[in-house]
């Protein structure tokens, strides 16, 4: 199986192939022709699940083009458990294709916890599955009494054999406050698609002296990666990827790998484009100069669309070496020291 962690600028996008062109869509970035470009790439004929973790557009904009285009080729749609998902694009397209029979009610799925993590999808043949393991039904209560779709993100696991990769979405430090107590154990998983960007990951404790402590709890006691992938884009203006974010994963032994380079790795980016890796797979990513309106650079690559080959004994990231050769080689004049090569602190 190949897990395809999609450069798609400041967005989430991930695509598990499991072979005979099927694959299961986490997530859609903000534009459907981002996906596409990956998809047909991919040779893609089938999409066996195709998932939203929540609702916020970085993560579903580009979903209300998918039933159109594999009309009559989606085998499960997960949604999440939001009275809002009612009042989006995606679920009027989504009634539509139901209406033209190419759906069906049945092939609707809300993203709930049950008494055990959810099943999604299972191959025997793969000695493969796809899990829910958050939110839970007070979870997503909560979350709507707040109307906070971050506080109900689905947390998706995907296993094979012994190998698991993690699709945290946006999910809250309460969720996994949650999944620990529920499991009794820390999650160890190769690869987890890092929540939030490595930004915000609950509110309003950027300033609270416990935040080195709660990061270091989170992936230490709640999941522990070795490697983390995060979806970042170059032009945003959350000052992602956090440098805290970044030192706990590094403090744990991870490697990191962002999609794209932000100025908080690199103060010229037009130095670095076309950027740090070679175009592999197609991405957001942009090989000439393209700015914001602000006159601000964006879409600079560093390790692009990050590709998982994962079996039941092992998982390879491709191009990792390669990757942190390149990082480690890049100028340090003008300023250009990226956090995951600076010394925790």
């Amino acid at each position: 199986m190949e897990v395809y962690f999609a450069d798609v600028g400041q967005g989430t996008s991930n695509v598990i192939l499991i072979g005979k062109r099927r694959v299961h869509v986490i997530d859609t970035g903000r534009r459907a022709s981002d996906l596409s470009l990956l998809l047909h790439h991919l040779s893609v004929d089938r999409i066996t699940c195709l998932v939203l973790s929540h609702l916020d557009s970085d993560h579903a904009g580009g979903a209300p083009a998918i039933p159109t285009n594999f009309r009559g080729r989606i085998d499960k749609v997960c949604y999440p458990n939001d009275p809002r998902v009612r009042e989006t694009p995606f679920w009027d397209k989504l009634q539509t294709e139901i209406r033209d029979k190419h759906l069906l009610h049945g092939q609707l799925v809300r993203l709930e916890y049950e008494k055990n993590p959810k099943l999604i999808w299972q191959s025997n043949a793969l000695s493969a599955e796809l899990k829910l393991f958050s939110p839970t039904f007070g979870e997503n209560q909560a979350a709507m009494e707040a109307e906070d779709s971050n506080a109900a993100s689905g947390v998706l696991v995907l296993t094979v054999g012994e190998r698991r990769v993690v699709f945290p979405g946006d999910s809250s430090l309460e969720q996994w406050r949650v999944i620990r107590q529920l499991r009794g154990s820390f999650l160890h998983c190769d690869v987890i698609a890092v929540p939030h960007h490595a930004g915000v990951i609950w509110p309003g404790h950027w300033v609270d002296t416990r935040l080195r402590d709660e990061l270091e709890w989170l992936y230490q006691e709640a999941v522990r990666p070795r490697h983390a992938v995060i979806s970042v884009g170059t032009s945003n203006t959350e000052r992602h990827p956090r440098e805290e974010v970044i030192n706990a994963l590094l403090k744990l032994g991870a490697t990191v790998s962002c999609t794209q380079i932000t100025h908080q790795c690199c103060k010229n980016l037009e130095a670095l484009r076309p950027g740090v890796l070679p175009l592999i797979t197609p991405g957001r990513s942009r090989p000439v100069k393209t700015l914001t309106r602000s006159q601000n650079s964006r879409d600079v690559a560093c390790a692009r669309t990050v590709v998982a080959d994962v079996t039941t004994t092992s998982v390879t990231v491709r191009r990792l070496g390669l990757h942190k050769a390149a990082v480690t080689a890049l100028p340090t004049t003008p300023a250009c020291i990226p956090l995951c090569r600076r010394p925790p602190a």
